[in-house]
């Protein structure tokens, strides 16, 4: 029977890989919403969803936040932090500027942003190893 007390994460590497493809489809999911936006793709086309806003401001706009969200997924394996923090400002962004036609790929964006967050190395690990060997020869002693 498996121990079910304590909840254990994935592997770092894992999580890493999950974050960047979950990145990858929100990103790749957000360019129909890029391009409806840039007006490139009309109010008739069939992958036109929702009644989002319009307009090369809003389309320049979203060429950035979609340049967010596409360069977070690629940076997911090297720098997780700024990763998750690219695909958090993209899933935000993106939803401020068109509203609906985000839901998507947003969602996606935000789940990868938080995959990426919890793949990130803990920067403390070895003083906390180093506390826990302290106490561990502590309390052998005290016995």
């Amino acid at each position: 029977m498996a121990d079910t007390s304590s909840f254990s994460l994935p592997p770092l590497p894992v999580l890493r890989r999950a974050a960047q493809i979950i990145g990858a489809v929100g990103a790749l999911w957000g360019l129909a919403p890029l391009l409806v936006a840039l007006d490139v793709l009309g109010e008739g086309s069939a992958l036109a969803v929702g009644d989002g806003r319009t307009g090369w401001g809003i389309g320049l706009g979203m060429v950035a936040v979609w340049l967010c969200g596409a360069a977070g997924a690629v940076l997911v394996g090297r720098y997780t932090a700024l990763s998750a923090t690219l695909l958090f400002i993209a899933a935000c962004a993106g939803f401020l500027l068109v509203g609906a036609p985000w839901i998507g790929p947003g969602t996606l964006l935000a789940a990868a942003s938080w995959l990426a967050l919890l793949g990130t190395e803990n920067p403390f690990e070895a003083e906390m190893e180093r506390e826990r060997a302290e106490r561990a020869r502590a309390d052998t002693a005290a016995i």
